[in-house]
Protein backbone atom coordinates (compact mmCIF):
# COMPACT_ATOMS: atom_id res chain seq x y z
CA UNK A 1 0.00 0.00 0.00
CA UNK A 2 1.16 3.19 -1.10
CA UNK A 3 2.79 5.14 1.76
CA UNK A 4 2.75 2.59 4.03
CA UNK A 5 6.17 1.99 5.73
CA UNK A 6 7.19 -1.57 4.74
CA UNK A 7 9.61 -3.83 6.15
CA UNK A 8 12.94 -4.80 4.22
CA UNK A 9 13.02 -8.43 2.32
CA UNK A 10 15.88 -10.11 4.56
CA UNK A 11 18.08 -12.31 2.48
CA UNK A 12 18.70 -15.21 4.52
CA UNK A 13 21.38 -18.33 3.73
CA UNK A 14 20.67 -21.72 2.28
CA UNK A 15 22.14 -23.01 5.26
CA UNK A 16 19.91 -20.58 7.62
CA UNK A 17 16.74 -21.84 6.07
CA UNK A 18 18.02 -25.65 6.11
CA UNK A 19 18.76 -24.69 10.11
CA UNK A 20 14.81 -22.89 10.27
CA UNK A 21 13.37 -26.22 8.51
CA UNK A 22 15.06 -28.80 10.74
CA UNK A 23 14.37 -26.67 13.84
CA UNK A 24 10.34 -26.56 12.95
CA UNK A 25 10.92 -30.25 12.67
CA UNK A 26 12.29 -30.70 15.64
CA UNK A 27 10.25 -28.37 17.46
CA UNK A 28 7.27 -29.98 15.30
CA UNK A 29 7.91 -33.74 17.06
CA UNK A 30 9.21 -34.87 13.51
CA UNK A 31 12.37 -35.20 15.19
CA UNK A 32 12.14 -36.50 19.07
CA UNK A 33 14.94 -36.21 21.59
CA UNK A 34 17.88 -38.77 20.63
CA UNK A 35 16.38 -39.80 17.18
CA UNK A 36 18.88 -39.72 14.59
CA UNK A 37 18.78 -36.91 11.73
CA UNK A 38 18.41 -37.93 7.75
CA UNK A 39 21.46 -38.52 6.38
CA UNK A 40 23.65 -35.90 4.59
CA UNK A 41 22.43 -36.88 1.19
CA UNK A 42 19.12 -37.17 2.37
CA UNK A 43 19.09 -33.72 3.69
CA UNK A 44 20.37 -32.30 0.29
CA UNK A 45 17.58 -33.94 -1.44
CA UNK A 46 14.75 -33.11 1.23
CA UNK A 47 15.53 -29.67 0.57
CA UNK A 48 17.26 -29.22 -3.00
CA UNK A 49 20.14 -27.77 -1.29
CA UNK A 50 24.31 -28.04 -2.17
CA UNK A 51 26.59 -30.62 0.37
CA UNK A 52 28.17 -26.56 2.02
CA UNK A 53 24.68 -25.82 3.06
CA UNK A 54 23.70 -29.03 4.89
CA UNK A 55 26.96 -29.43 6.52
CA UNK A 56 26.69 -25.35 7.93
CA UNK A 57 23.34 -25.89 9.22
CA UNK A 58 24.68 -28.68 11.17
CA UNK A 59 27.59 -27.06 12.50
CA UNK A 60 25.45 -24.54 13.81
CA UNK A 61 22.48 -26.82 15.48
CA UNK A 62 25.38 -28.78 17.37
CA UNK A 63 26.68 -25.50 18.14
CA UNK A 64 23.43 -24.18 19.48
CA UNK A 65 23.43 -27.76 21.58
CA UNK A 66 20.53 -29.11 19.13
CA UNK A 67 21.64 -32.01 17.78
CA UNK A 68 24.98 -34.09 18.60
CA UNK A 69 27.47 -34.56 16.09
CA UNK A 70 30.00 -37.45 16.38
CA UNK A 71 32.87 -38.33 13.98
CA UNK A 72 31.44 -41.43 11.26
CA UNK A 73 27.96 -41.52 13.08
CA UNK A 74 24.35 -39.88 11.95
CA UNK A 75 23.80 -36.75 14.08
CA UNK A 76 21.08 -37.30 16.37
CA UNK A 77 18.72 -34.80 18.31
CA UNK A 78 20.30 -33.54 22.24
CA UNK A 79 17.90 -32.14 24.61
CA UNK A 80 19.10 -28.55 24.79
CA UNK A 81 20.44 -27.81 28.25
CA UNK A 82 21.01 -24.43 30.63
CA UNK A 83 24.71 -25.33 30.56
CA UNK A 84 25.34 -25.47 27.34
CA UNK A 85 22.95 -22.32 26.60
CA UNK A 86 25.44 -20.22 28.89
CA UNK A 87 28.66 -21.94 27.58
CA UNK A 88 28.06 -19.84 24.40
CA UNK A 89 28.01 -16.91 25.83
CA UNK A 90 31.13 -17.69 27.89
CA UNK A 91 34.54 -16.74 25.98
CA UNK A 92 32.42 -13.89 24.83
CA UNK A 93 31.85 -12.76 28.46
CA UNK A 94 35.52 -13.41 29.06
CA UNK A 95 36.66 -11.20 26.42
CA UNK A 96 34.33 -8.48 27.00
CA UNK A 97 35.49 -8.38 30.89
CA UNK A 98 39.80 -8.43 29.78
CA UNK A 99 38.99 -6.02 26.88
CA UNK A 100 36.92 -3.46 28.73
CA UNK A 101 37.78 -1.00 31.40
CA UNK A 102 34.51 -1.06 33.15
CA UNK A 103 34.76 -4.64 32.71
CA UNK A 104 34.87 -6.03 36.55
CA UNK A 105 32.57 -3.16 37.32
CA UNK A 106 29.58 -4.44 35.44
CA UNK A 107 30.95 -7.99 36.07
CA UNK A 108 29.99 -6.95 39.89
CA UNK A 109 27.14 -5.43 39.11
CA UNK A 110 25.70 -8.34 37.31
CA UNK A 111 26.91 -10.89 40.11
CA UNK A 112 25.05 -8.65 43.03
CA UNK A 113 21.88 -8.75 40.90
CA UNK A 114 22.30 -12.29 40.17
CA UNK A 115 23.26 -13.12 43.37
CA UNK A 116 20.01 -11.39 44.92
CA UNK A 117 17.70 -12.91 42.34
CA UNK A 118 19.26 -16.53 43.52
CA UNK A 119 19.28 -16.10 47.39
CA UNK A 120 15.57 -14.93 47.42
CA UNK A 121 14.20 -17.54 44.99
CA UNK A 122 16.15 -20.20 47.28
CA UNK A 123 14.84 -18.97 50.41
CA UNK A 124 11.18 -20.18 48.84
CA UNK A 125 12.02 -22.90 47.25
CA UNK A 126 15.33 -24.90 49.18
CA UNK A 127 14.09 -27.53 50.76
CA UNK A 128 15.34 -28.97 54.30
CA UNK A 129 17.77 -31.52 52.54
CA UNK A 130 19.28 -28.78 50.46
CA UNK A 131 19.58 -25.73 53.13
CA UNK A 132 21.71 -29.06 54.73
CA UNK A 133 23.99 -29.13 51.86
CA UNK A 134 24.99 -25.57 51.91
CA UNK A 135 25.88 -25.62 55.36
CA UNK A 136 27.62 -28.57 54.46
CA UNK A 137 29.60 -26.59 51.61
CA UNK A 138 29.92 -23.78 54.22
CA UNK A 139 31.50 -26.10 56.74
CA UNK A 140 33.99 -27.19 53.81
CA UNK A 141 34.48 -23.36 53.51
CA UNK A 142 35.22 -22.90 56.94
CA UNK A 143 37.80 -25.43 57.10
CA UNK A 144 39.72 -23.90 54.03
CA UNK A 145 39.86 -20.95 56.07
CA UNK A 146 41.59 -22.48 58.99
CA UNK A 147 43.94 -24.31 56.89
CA UNK A 148 45.20 -21.26 55.22
CA UNK A 149 44.35 -22.97 51.91
CA UNK A 150 43.66 -20.09 49.18
CA UNK A 151 43.26 -22.52 46.16
CA UNK A 152 41.02 -24.78 48.05
CA UNK A 153 39.23 -21.76 49.66
CA UNK A 154 38.10 -20.29 46.45
CA UNK A 155 36.79 -23.86 45.59
CA UNK A 156 34.70 -24.18 48.32
CA UNK A 157 33.67 -20.59 47.71
CA UNK A 158 32.15 -21.65 44.60
CA UNK A 159 30.64 -25.02 45.45
CA UNK A 160 29.10 -22.67 47.95
CA UNK A 161 26.91 -20.37 45.71
CA UNK A 162 26.29 -23.36 43.54
CA UNK A 163 24.68 -25.09 46.48
CA UNK A 164 22.44 -21.84 46.79
CA UNK A 165 21.72 -21.92 43.35
CA UNK A 166 20.59 -25.41 42.79
CA UNK A 167 18.27 -24.85 45.65
CA UNK A 168 16.64 -22.59 43.48
CA UNK A 169 15.52 -25.82 41.64
CA UNK A 170 15.97 -23.60 38.41
CA UNK A 171 19.17 -24.87 35.95
CA UNK A 172 19.50 -21.68 34.64
CA UNK A 173 20.54 -20.27 37.73
CA UNK A 174 23.21 -22.33 38.05
CA UNK A 175 24.85 -22.68 34.88
CA UNK A 176 24.73 -18.62 35.91
CA UNK A 177 26.20 -18.85 38.99
CA UNK A 178 28.92 -21.19 37.30
CA UNK A 179 29.43 -18.98 34.65
CA UNK A 180 29.71 -15.39 36.48
CA UNK A 181 31.60 -16.64 39.47
CA UNK A 182 34.39 -18.16 36.93
CA UNK A 183 34.71 -15.10 35.32
CA UNK A 184 35.39 -13.49 38.81
CA UNK A 185 37.89 -16.16 40.02
CA UNK A 186 39.77 -16.10 36.73
CA UNK A 187 39.93 -12.31 36.73
CA UNK A 188 41.37 -11.85 40.45
CA UNK A 189 44.02 -14.41 39.67
CA UNK A 190 45.15 -13.10 36.35
CA UNK A 191 45.20 -9.99 36.76
CA UNK A 192 44.50 -8.77 40.74
CA UNK A 193 46.72 -11.43 41.97
CA UNK A 194 45.90 -10.14 45.13
CA UNK A 195 44.33 -12.40 48.00
CA UNK A 196 40.64 -12.63 48.75
CA UNK A 197 39.69 -11.60 52.20
CA UNK A 198 38.78 -15.02 53.54
CA UNK A 199 37.86 -13.80 56.60
CA UNK A 200 35.09 -11.55 55.70
CA UNK A 201 34.16 -13.51 52.95
CA UNK A 202 33.75 -16.49 55.22
CA UNK A 203 31.51 -14.19 57.94
CA UNK A 204 29.27 -13.31 55.03
CA UNK A 205 29.04 -16.67 53.52
CA UNK A 206 27.77 -17.72 56.98
CA UNK A 207 25.60 -14.74 57.22
CA UNK A 208 23.92 -15.52 53.57
CA UNK A 209 23.32 -19.47 54.96
CA UNK A 210 21.80 -17.92 58.54
CA UNK A 211 19.40 -16.02 56.44
CA UNK A 212 18.21 -18.74 54.13
CA UNK A 213 17.90 -21.06 56.62
CA UNK A 214 15.44 -18.57 58.47
CA UNK A 215 13.79 -17.36 55.50
CA UNK A 216 15.03 -14.22 56.01
CA UNK A 217 14.22 -12.38 52.96
CA UNK A 218 15.18 -8.62 54.28
CA UNK A 219 17.91 -10.21 56.39
CA UNK A 220 19.67 -11.40 52.93
CA UNK A 221 19.13 -8.62 50.72
CA UNK A 222 20.78 -6.52 53.42
CA UNK A 223 23.93 -9.08 54.16
CA UNK A 224 23.93 -8.97 50.38
CA UNK A 225 24.13 -4.68 50.35
CA UNK A 226 27.45 -5.74 52.90
CA UNK A 227 28.64 -7.54 50.78
CA UNK A 228 28.96 -5.71 47.63
CA UNK A 229 29.50 -2.29 49.67
CA UNK A 230 32.83 -4.10 50.79
CA UNK A 231 34.23 -5.35 47.60
CA UNK A 232 32.78 -2.00 45.18
CA UNK A 233 34.49 0.77 43.82
CA UNK A 234 33.26 4.14 43.67
CA UNK A 235 31.28 3.25 40.31
CA UNK A 236 28.88 0.70 41.46
CA UNK A 237 26.53 3.50 43.30
CA UNK A 238 23.66 2.30 41.05
CA UNK A 239 23.72 -1.13 42.19
CA UNK A 240 24.36 -0.28 46.28
CA UNK A 241 21.35 2.25 45.99
CA UNK A 242 19.02 -0.17 44.82
CA UNK A 243 19.80 -3.02 47.52
CA UNK A 244 19.70 0.00 49.72
CA UNK A 245 16.03 0.94 48.82
CA UNK A 246 14.82 -3.07 48.65
CA UNK A 247 15.99 -3.45 52.22
CA UNK A 248 14.31 -0.92 53.54
CA UNK A 249 11.11 -1.36 51.24
CA UNK A 250 8.09 -2.24 53.82
CA UNK A 251 7.58 -5.41 51.67
CA UNK A 252 10.98 -6.66 52.75
CA UNK A 253 10.89 -5.90 56.71
CA UNK A 254 9.27 -9.47 57.62
CA UNK A 255 10.17 -13.01 56.81
CA UNK A 256 8.17 -14.27 53.89
CA UNK A 257 7.21 -17.77 53.11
Amino acid sequence: MPGTRQQPIRRQKLSDQVVDRLIDMINGGELAVGAELPSERELMQLFAVGRPAVRDAMSALAQIGLIDLQPGERARVREPTAEHLVSQIERTGWQMLMMSPDGPRHLREARGALELAIIMTAIDHATEAEIAAIGTALQANRRALADGNQERFVKTDIAFHIAIAEATHSPIYVALTKAVLGWLMDYRYRIVATGIDQAAAFAEHEELHDRIRARDHAGAIEAIRRHLARISGPDDRHLLATLTALSQAPAAKGNVR
